[in-house]
């Protein structure tokens, strides 16, 4: 899982006046813009040029020939109550991107940096180039730009919650698949809540019973794909090469 753009220092203690948080909250929230980058430069194929066209004969992924628009995702076959997503994915297209979907959702709703790194225990195989401690940045970053410190508890009244709407995926092969979620970002808090769309992706490897993110960096910018997705993609979103999720 590749490291997320570091974003200004722009959080104040808590402690600080009323009318200056609301401020700060503003601000802050609007430029959360963090994302996982991806390998690839921005693919602005239309969906029918792009990877999900892919013979299942030639990727030796199952499914990957169909073009899922919408994608429903399915569930694993176990859940972890301890972290709250699911394992026992199968080795299909429709499952890998339904694994990314479930744990990139976790992980980008995460103001818990130990919930963080547990997480990525679990998740991470262990010779990639990210170890679990890395995926402390992410929320030590969100709190950073929301205004709370990096130690305090998250008080009432303040969340994050990550929903990916739309996918696309590069380089399926039978082993590993790359997947980009187009996600709404939303930071609420007791003055009020905002959003954006930001990008996460996960190198998927199969370890021959489930998926898991290979930790390798995708290196690519993908911040060109960015786009408004409602319940309809738009004809913009169509043509860079999105697709809706479904749940």
């Amino acid at each position: 899982m590749s490291r997320f753009f570091e974003r200004p220092k722009i959080g104040k203690p808590l402690a600080v006046a009323l009318t200056a948080v609301l401020v700060l909250v503003t601000l802050a929230v609007a430029i959360v813009l963090a994302y996982r980058a991806g390998s690839d430069a921005a693919d602005e194929a239309s969906p029918s040029e792009t990877e999900s066209s892919e013979s299942s004969e030639s990727t030796g992924l199952p499914g990957a020939e169909q073009i899922y628009d919408p994608l429903t995702t399915v569930e694993g076959s176990e859940y972890d109550g301890e972290l709250y997503i699911f394992r026992g994915y199968e080795r299909t297209y429709v499952g890998a991107v339904s694994a990314a979907t479930n744990w990139l959702t976790a992980y980008g709703s995460s103001l818990d940096p130990a919930y963080s790194e547990q997480l990525g225990a679990e998740l991470l195989v262990d010779d990639g180039k990210q170890t679990p401690e890395d995926w402390r940045d992410y929320p030590l970053n969100r709190r950073e730009e929301i205004g709370l410190t990096a130690t305090e508890a998250v008080p009432d009244g303040w969340a994050l919650s990550a929903s990916p709407v739309a996918y696309q995926t590069r380089n399926a092969s039978a082993d590993r698949i790359e997947v980009i979620l187009l996600t709404r970002l939303v930071a609420a808090t007791p003055y009020g809540s905002e959003s954006v769309n930001t990008l996460l992706t996960m190198d998927l490897v199969w370890t021959g019973t489930d998926w898991a993110d290979s930790g390798n960096d995708m290196g690519a910018d993908y911040t060109t794909l960015k786009v408004e997705v409602g319940e309809e993609a738009s004809s913009e979103a169509k043509e860079l090469g999105w697709k809706l999720l479904t749940r």
